[in-house]
């Protein structure tokens, strides 16, 4: 949604590598502007992550990962 120069991403969610991500966030524009976005994701192949187009696979297995960014100015 956009209101009042803010822009809220409430959830949005999807299938990658394999597992599932979640989005969400907010974008403030007025005043000193700021942002923070919260990933998680679930059960991602790491195989398929980090493909690196060679007949070597690199990596393996499965992962959860959860991440916060948060700025100012």
């Amino acid at each position: 949604t956009l209101a009042d120069g803010t822009l809220t991403l409430a959830r949005f969610t999807g299938q990658v590598y394999g597992g599932t991500a979640e989005l969400s966030g907010r974008l403030v524009a007025r005043g000193t502007p700021n942002a923070r976005f919260e990933l998680k994701a679930q059960n991602v192949n790491l195989g398929q992550a980090i493909d690196t187009g060679n007949r070597i696979q690199l990596v393996g297995g499965r992962a959860q990962a959860n991440l916060a960014v948060e700025t100012t100015g």
